[in-house]
């Protein structure tokens, strides 16, 4: 954790967000920016 909290702050802001939600957040930005291909947040 940072000094002054997470770099990506779930709900609660004391926990990180989930690998879900991380995996859902890159899948609605790749709809949103047009990209068709499958992608994943190694990608």
């Amino acid at each position: 954790m940072l000094p002054h909290g997470w770099l990506f702050p779930g709900r609660s802001r004391t926990d990180p967000i989930s690998s879900r939600q991380l995996h859902r957040a890159v899948q609605e930005a790749a709809e949103v920016a047009g990209i068709h291909k499958r992608v994943s947040p190694h990608t």
